[in-house]
């Protein structure tokens, strides 16, 4: 499953108050699951996938003649996306270069709970959950880690 949190504060004292009161012991065990339903994807769609997934908004019609599929079935692939995919948009305001990615995997029965809390840190969040496995890919801007 794919869980994505809204920032709502860039002031790192703050979240951190926020993520301090919101620490209690869990009541009960929470996985984030979700089915993952089959993918009938043949040559030419994982061809489109590889070409579009850095860039959706990629101009397509370069792209299409180098894969030699017709503007047609681009088209209906890209309208049977969201049935397989979630795609993310992501915006950086002071430029992708002066942002780090991190990533942060988890072995936990307390999912939700985890999301929750973690979801409050000052940076775009994206968890992933396998069975108990949680993963957090975080996105912070560089200038708030400088002194740590």
């Amino acid at each position: 499953m794919t869980y994505l949190s809204k920032v709502t504060s860039l002031n790192w004292d703050h979240c951190m108050r926020k993520m301090q009161d919101a620490v209690s012991k869990p009541k009960e065990k929470s996985i984030l699951y979700e089915e993952v339903p089959y993918l009938p994807w043949g040559t030419k769609e994982w061809m489109l996938f590889r070409k579009f997934s850095p860039n959706v908004r990629a101009k397509c019609l370069s792209l299409l003649r180098e894969c030699k599929i017709r503007f047609e079935y681009y088209r209906k692939w890209v309208s049977l996306l969201s049935e397989f995919t979630y795609i993310q948009p992501a915006f950086y305001p002071v430029g992708i270069d002066n942002y780090l990615v991190s990533d942060f995997l988890f072995e936990t029965l307390y999912q939700k709970q985890l999301a929750h809390i973690l979801g409050m840190l000052p940076s775009t969040s994206l968890f992933f959950s396998v069975v108990v496995y949680f993963s957090l890919f975080s996105v912070i801007i560089s200038e708030f880690l400088v002194g740590f």
